[in-house]
């Protein structure tokens, strides 16, 4: 499946050779407007084999290849395999893949240091992860922006990948213009008195293990303040409104993996320089209703979520106004035309890379349908079309909306 191109190798020997800089040709990797094409050489034939037991063991080293992105040559980056149920669940044998383009060398590609290549696990789109991000930025939210990629070994097409920019330093630098806050990942965190203590959230960088930073004194406001503590003080201490829209994400698409719904996964926290700590998304290709019944995500029951930042933000008059705010914003930019029209946009762009991808989860009719009708993963949950999912939780909130109580 991996097989050696030799032919790529004389090329390969000859861009090394002659030291081929930056073409100016080389496309910016997160955008919708072209796939770009990643092509990976290596003088390990078992390298597959080799990521694959790396992975099962726990052990994230990269794997030193060359690679061509979008022409430029790199003669050293770092590449290994990634992901948890989008991984050991891939029945088709299509493991999520991570870049780190300055593992071996201080380099990057048009100032991209490494990233993410999704393997659209359980996403017949490949646009879930794409179109979710995209709604999250245009509500102000600093998430992670996307791309597709082509993505070659040796010669052999491996499969079209949705490529995802890493919670790093680079994304920190571009979204917030510091990189030196503490930055923490939730494993497990509800917010709870007890989830510092049992390694529910991670410290990613130097600076979060210096300690838990304002974590602390959030839970204690949590636990120990009254309404009136909370109206006066939660906004010092976590963005609200970057939380209230990343909530209603989540239940606007029935987001099964996120923060919302007792999972406490799948986020990021970064604390600023004044303090603030700001709600970072991660992992949605489970959006647009994967594996539920649209029934039971109704929008009222964000109030019915059992964790004690969400039950501040519900029992709050003013984040409440946010909440029902930010629904109503979610529904006109879902209920726009244009929605449907870049989703088509993207399926037209994609479609000759799924023809061809073997491993591709769905294959290509499970692309042409994946739009507009329900069909069955390979976890025996459900996934339902875009479109008729969307409509119909456009038509759920307009029909509770009139019962939202800000008070």
């Amino acid at each position: 499946m991996w097989g050696r191109s030799w032919a790529g190798w004389a090329i390969i020997s000859l861009l090394a050779a002659t030291h081929v800089q930056a073409s100016p040709y080389a496309e910016y990797l997160y955008q919708h407007l072209k796939v770009n094409e990643v092509r990976i050489f290596s003088t390990n034939p078992y390298l597959p084999a080799h990521m694959k037991r790396d992975y099962k063991q726990g052990n994230k080293q990269y794997h030193k290849v060359y690679a061509m992105i979008n022409g430029q040559f790199f003669d050293s980056i770092g590449i290994r395999e990634k992901g948890e149920l989008s991984n050991s669940f891939a029945w088709s044998g299509k493991t999520p893949l991570r870049i780190k383009i300055n593992a071996f060398a201080p380099q990057t590609y048009e100032g991209v240091a490494e990233f993410t290549l999704g393997n659209a696990f359980e996403d017949p789109s490949f646009q879930r992860e794409v179109l979710s991000f995209d709604l999250l930025r245009h509500l102000g939210v600093s998430a992670p922006r996307t791309g597709w990629a082509a993505v070659y070994l040796d010669g052999r097409y491996l499969g079209l990948y949705v490529v995802v920019e890493p919670i790093e330093k680079p994304f920190l630098l571009h979204h917030f213009g510091e990189d030196g806050g503490a930055l923490y990942e939730g494993n497990g965190f509800c917010f709870e008195p007890g989830d510092l203590k049992h390694n529910k959230v991670v410290a990613k960088n130097k600076e979060a293990k210096k300690g838990w930073g304002n974590l602390q004194s959030l839970i204690r406001l949590l636990q120990q303040g009254s309404n009136r503590d909370l109206a006066d003080s939660l906004g010092m201490w976590v963005n609200v409104q970057e939380l209230v829209s990343c909530l209603a994400v989540d239940m606007f698409l029935a987001n099964a993996d996120g923060m919302a719904w007792g999972q406490c996964h799948n986020y990021y926290l970064y604390q600023t320089a004044d303090g603030q700590l700001h709600w970072i998304p991660w992992d949605y290709n489970q959006s647009f209703g994967y594996g539920q019944d649209s029934a039971v995500w109704r929008m009222p029951n964000v109030f019915n979520v059992g964790n004690p930042l969400i039950a501040a933000i519900c029992r709050l008059p003013q984040y409440r106004e946010m909440y029902r705010d930010a629904c109503d914003e979610i529904a006109d930019y879902l209920g726009n035309r244009d929605f449907k029209q870049m989703s088509r946009r993207h399926m037209r762009l994609i479609r000759p890379y799924v023809r061809t991808d073997t491993v591709s989860f769905f294959g290509l009719e499970g692309l042409r349908g994946s739009l507009r009708r329900p069909m069955h993963g390979g976890m025996g949950l459900e996934i339902p079309g875009i479109w008729p999912f969307v409509a119909d939780q456009i038509r759920s909130w307009h029909a509770y909306r009139p019962s939202f109580r800000i008070e």
